[in-house]
């Protein structure tokens, strides 16, 4: 879902041709039984290369996200969200989510990088939302677990140093069953294939800091049920 031809707010509510096909495409490639997922949907997004691609501020409740989350619902199929969690987006994003129940919705980046509290008041209002922690883990001097590109009043971080933050701690062992870690890593060569291996190393040390039944739910076992995947 990071196509050129959705940049640009306008389009997420008034469809051209390419967003119909789009759509189309989408079903199609569902019906085929290869995907386990639909995503990255890129609402806010904050720049960090230049080029008008880079920046996005695409509406959550809009016609676009309903078709793809009813899409969701018909087919049982997870859908990946990007989006910073700005508070009006996350009012527009419980509208979303209460229409479409059968939608399992996962807000990346831990639920748009929000703090606890926020993220505690949207899981226990949905049971069909999840957060993954791709690129949360600070380590290689960058990424989302160093806050950047940036941080706002309403973002935080998941751990310091590798050590989990408490208020995240006690998230995760509330939740248990509603967060999977993530890599964020999209190429394999040359910088990329490092950085998967740091950040898969830092996850470790991180789940190792709590009960084991709820390392293990966010290691591999709450990804095999969120993404309905084949155990191995």
């Amino acid at each position: 879902m990071q196509r050129k031809i959705l940049t640009g707010a306008e389009k997420w509510d008034e469809f051209d041709y390419k967003i119909i096909e789009l759509i189309d495409e989408v079903e199609e490639k569902i019906k085929t039984n290869k995907y386990y997922g639909i995503g990255e949907f890129i609402v806010r997004h904050w720049a960090y290369s230049k080029g008008r691609h880079a920046e996005q501020d695409n509406p959550i409740y809009s016609k676009f996200m309903k078709e793809m989350s009813s899409l969701a619902s018909k087919y049982e199929i997870a859908m990946v969200i990007h989006m910073e969690g700005y508070p009006n987006l996350v009012v527009d994003f419980s509208n979303l989510i209460s229409e479409y129940p059968r939608a399992r919705f996962v807000w990346a980046h831990n639920c748009g990088r929000s703090k606890a509290n926020i993220i505690s008041e949207m899981l226990s209002k949905y049971d069909n939302l999840y957060c993954d922690l791709g690129n949360m883990a600070n380590v290689g001097n960058a990424g989302y677990g160093i806050g950047w590109p940036k941080m706002e009043k309403f973002t935080t971080l998941i751990e310091e140093d590798g050590v989990l933050n408490n208020d995240m701690k006690n998230l995760f062992e509330r939740f248990p069953d509603r967060f999977t870690i993530g890599m964020d890593v999209a190429h394999s060569k040359g910088l990329n294939l490092k950085n998967y291996s740091r950040r898969s190393n830092r996850f470790r040390e991180l789940l190792s800091q709590l009960k084991s039944e709820t390392a293990e739910k966010l290691a591999f076992q709450n990804a095999l049920k969120i993404f309905t995947l084949p155990k191995i």
